[in-house]
């Protein structure tokens, strides 16, 4: 009788334990980071970039976009996309693609499908699909 009772209260404490470890597994994101769209991390007028540049990270080619009407149509496509916090913020190397906005000379922004302004963000494959279309469009 003992033994069952024995049994009966280590399924319990593993049980708890299971539980325990999933709730630590869903992680609040860091401090101050909340789920932004695209536009929202830049610090202007997205209307006023004049052009993208974008390099893919496999082959170091940089692709550059000035055509105004190809940059704002790109931009209206990607600008509400959205961006939610990695609880996971430690250092990542390497990147697919990572597209810089400028006015002018200016670099305004740089971001990755899963990276803006040196936080980390769940990837957005969304975001990947419209960088790479671009890439490939000339």
């Amino acid at each position: 009788m003992r033994t069952r009772y024995t049994m009966y209260g280590l399924l319990v404490a593993a049980m708890m334990l299971l539980c325990i470890g999933c709730e630590s597994s869903a992680e609040a994101p860091p401090s101050g980071l909340v789920t932004k769209q695209l536009h929202q991390f830049y610090p202007g007028d997205l209307s006023k970039v004049d052009h993208i540049e974008i390099r893919d990270g496999s082959t170091g080619e940089l692709k550059t976009y000035t055509d105004a009407r190809q940059v704002q149509r790109w931009l209206s496509e990607v600008r509400g996309m959205s961006f939610e916090p990695d609880p996971n913020q430690d250092v990542r190397v390497g990147f697919l693609y990572f597209v810089d906005l400028f006015e002018g000379n200016d670099r305004k922004l740089r971001f990755t499908p899963s990276e803006v302004d040196g936080h980390y963000y769940l990837y957005n494959k969304d975001l990947e699909e419209r960088i790479r279309e671009l890439f490939e469009s000339k």
